[in-house]
C-alpha cells in the first residue's frame, strides 16, 4: 500500500487524500505557474464528496440524477447569487441555498451534508500536510502554506 493510502487508512478517512494523488509533475507545474503570477485570477475550486455514507453505510446524497442541484449552487456561488456558511475549510452550502425540491433527506443526511465536522477535518488536514510534504520542494510552497493556514484555523476554533 502506498504511504498516502496507509496514512488515509490510519486516519479512517475515505480519502479525500487518496484522490489528491493526482499531483503529477504537470499539475504541480501548473499550480506553481498560477501562484507565481502576480495578480493572477485563480479559478474557483469546489470539493464535493458525492459518495459520502452515513452511519448505516448508506449514501447520504440521493444519487447521480440530483448532482445538477449541487452544480447549480456552485455556478450561483461563482456568480455571487447563492449563500453559504463560512468555515475554516471554505464555504459550505446552507440547505435553503440548494434546490432540494422533491428530495427526501432524513435528519442524519441533512445534518452531515450541511454540517461541519471539525474533528474530522482536523485529522484530514493533518494527513494532507503529510502528503504534501512527500513532494518536498517540488510541491508549490503556496499549497503547503494554505494547508498550514487551514490547519491552524481548525485547531484555533475548537
Amino acid at each position: 500500500m502506498r504511504p498516502r493510502r496507509r496514512l488515509a487508512s490510519a486516519l479512517g478517512v475515505a480519502s479525500r487524500t487518496r484522490r489528491a494523488g493526482a499531483f503529477s509533475k504537470v499539475t504541480r507545474k501548473s499550480a506553481r505557474a498560477w501562484f507565481d503570477t502576480p495578480g493572477a485570477k485563480l479559478p474557483k475550486v469546489f470539493h464535493v464528496n458525492w459518495f459520502r455514507k452515513g452511519d448505516a453505510g448508506k449514501f447520504l446524497w440521493p444519487g447521480f440524477g440530483d448532482n445538477l442541484r449541487v452544480l447549480e449552487w456552485m455556478i450561483k456561488r461563482v456568480e455571487g447569487e447563492a449563500g453559504a456558511v463560512d468555515t475554516p475549510i471554505g464555504a459550505v452550502p446552507k440547505p435553503e441555498d440548494l434546490n432540494l425540491d422533491g428530495i427526501e433527506l432524513p435528519g442524519e443526511a441533512r445534518d452531515k451534508l450541511f454540517g461541519f465536522d471539525r474533528d474530522g477535518w482536523r485529522a484530514e488536514f493533518e494527513g494532507i500536510g503529510s502528503y504534501l510534504q512527500e513532494y518536498g520542494p517540488r510541491m508549490p510552497q503556496a499549497l503547503k502554506d494554505e494547508q498550514r493556514r487551514i490547519a491552524r484555523l481548525l485547531a484555533d476554533a475548537g
